[in-house]
């Protein structure tokens, strides 16, 4: 059994890697979208194939070894309060408030979109479009969590690598980061300082819940964000 687990986490590993040099290709060229559903097609394979990934981390390594890498008695249990209230105060304020203003005033609404052109085609737009994403932030909230701060992190400070924690969380970081490369260079980047601070979180509270909840309360934006009026463009695959 230990063998067989062993073995997955080393397919894992390789998957991710490959995935992440995959995801690369949207810098190469670019394909149209096609048909009326793509957009729930391309959320409905995003749910399936994570939860796949999941499924089978589960089998790879113990459930508790994934969820938090902290002792009890070294875990910063009492930064909870503060955490809560810097973090969930920040994003509501800083990442929903605007898009309360970005419904109510086409000019605000033209420059908070602005940014978000690189992945106007992955956007939610219609009601059923949208109760989609819900299910979408969910999934890659919990499933990108335990694939690149639970599983990952863990793997490569286990034996053969035997890596700190701050070399695994840049190295994982820069895999979530290329894995994201659809969003562009510019969103490259946020991600990967997106998976270290979350990285930080999972180190500061030794738990992945919290790195999970603030995961999915970003990406649930997303699904409350008002629809642009420029033409979508290609989206670079």
């Amino acid at each position: 059994m230990q063998l067989l687990q062993t073995l997955l986490q080393h397919m894992l590993a390789v998957y991710l890697v490959a995935v992440a040099l995959r995801s690369t290709a949207p810098f190469r060229r670019a394909t149209p979208i096609r048909g009326p559903h793509w957009r729930l097609s391309n959320y409905w394979a995003t749910i399936k194939w994570q939860w796949a990934f999941v499924a089978v981390l589960l089998l790879a390594m113990p459930l508790g070894s994934i969820l938090g890498l902290a002792e009890p008695e070294t875990a910063n249990w009492r930064a909870y309060p503060q955490l809560v209230f810097v973090v969930v105060g920040n994003i509501v304020g800083g990442m929903y408030g605007p898009i309360v203003l970005a419904w109510s005033h086409l000019g605000f609404r033209r420059r908070f979109l602005a940014p978000f052109a690189p992945v106007q085609a992955l956007l939610p737009i219609t009601l059923t479009e949208r109760l989609m994403w819900v299910g979408v932030s969910l999934t890659t909230g919990i499933c990108e969590e335990l694939m690149f701060r639970g599983f990952a992190l863990e793997y490569l400070m286990q034996q053969p690598f035997s890596l700190s924690f701050g070399g695994s969380a840049l190295i994982t970081s820069v895999l979530f980061g290329l894995g994201h490369a659809y969003q562009g260079r510019r969103g490259v980047l946020r991600t990967m300082l997106f998976g270290a601070a979350l990285c930080g979180l999972l180190l500061l509270t030794g738990s992945l819940l919290f790195p999970i909840v603030v995961h999915t309360l970003v990406n649930l934006r997303i699904a409350l964000m008002p629809a642009s009026k420029r033409p979508t463009p290609a989206l670079a695959r």
